[in-house]
């Protein structure tokens, strides 16, 4: 049986460093197209025979390099996990076998390092964002980094510097927050900071620095002026069933029973 022979090669005049082959078959004339490395690889020349199997390998290396060129331009934007390069190269239709050769290469190269991507990933995380270190542990996760590399490479958050972030995000909160009081406040500050990740110590640590510069002159303002609020929405109402919504209203936003009151004695004084 005659193998298949390379009639032509071609540059491809579309794409730098791409060649097609054009081969006979029993007859018929069809063609692939290989990179350069290839190219060098295989050596193919005009009037060469090659057997189906070479060709198969051939391609399959081609898809190799493919995999390759993919992957490297993934990486030129940013550092990626080895995870994040296996869900890419997977999502571009190349198969699991193509994948690990083309992550295997890129780890002797050192284009992927999950090591240094880890280190790399919380330094940025800790330098240009207010994530607490259980939202970045999460995100480090996703992203396949092992645990043990994860729990080492922690350390480069320190407690003293997540304590620092989350007093700055607890007090910009407070501030623009004056009209609540300060039980619905810490109420309020506790679950932002636990959306963004922090653990329970430093969320304790920092409501208990925050409350002691926030005095009770804050719930005295607050009160007054949820107050005003509940007053305006009930003041149709009997003065003994307005003074009861008051309570209510003012008891479902935190503010103690002592303290509501005396505000309702205070505006019984007004009137």
């Amino acid at each position: 049986m005659n193998l298949p022979v390379v009639k032509k090669i071609i540059a491809d005049g579309k794409k730098q460093k791409v060649y097609k082959l054009v081969v006979e078959d029993q007859g018929e004339e069809w063609s692939i197209s290989i990179s350069e490395d290839a190219f060098v690889r295989f050596h193919p020349y005009k009037g060469m025979e090659i057997s189906h199997e070479e060709m198969a390998k051939i391609t399959h290396e081609e898809r190799i390099q493919q995999a390759m060129n993919t992957a490297l331009n993934y990486l030129s934007y940013r550092k990626r996990s080895e995870k994040e390069v296996r869900d890419y190269l997977e999502g571009k239709g190349f198969s699991t076998d193509q994948i690990d050769k083309t992550v295997e290469r890129l780890e002797q190269n050192r284009y992927i390092d999950d090591v240094d991507f880890a280190e790399s990933y919380i330094n940025t995380q800790v330098k240009t964002s207010d994530k607490g270190i259980l939202q970045i542990q999460r995100e480090l996760e996703n992203k396949g980094i092992a645990e043990d590399i994860i729990v080492e490479k922690l350390s480069l958050y320190p407690e003293d510097v997540q304590l620092e972030k989350a007093i700055r995000i607890a007090e910009k909160y407070a501030k623009r927050k004056r009209n609540v009081s300060l039980k619905q406040l810490q109420a309020q500050i506790q679950m932002t900071l636990q959306r963004k990740g922090y653990p329970f110590p430093v969320i304790q640590q920092v409501i208990h620095e925050l409350l002691q510069e926030v005095d009770e002159k804050q719930d005295q303002a607050a009160i007054r002026q949820v107050g005003q609020k509940a007053l305006r929405k009930y003041q149709r109402l009997s003065e003994q069933e307005r003074n009861l919504k008051i309570k209510q209203y003012l008891y479902r936003r935190g503010f103690t029973l002592d303290d509501i009151d005396d505000y309702l004695s205070e505006i019984r004084e007004e009137s």
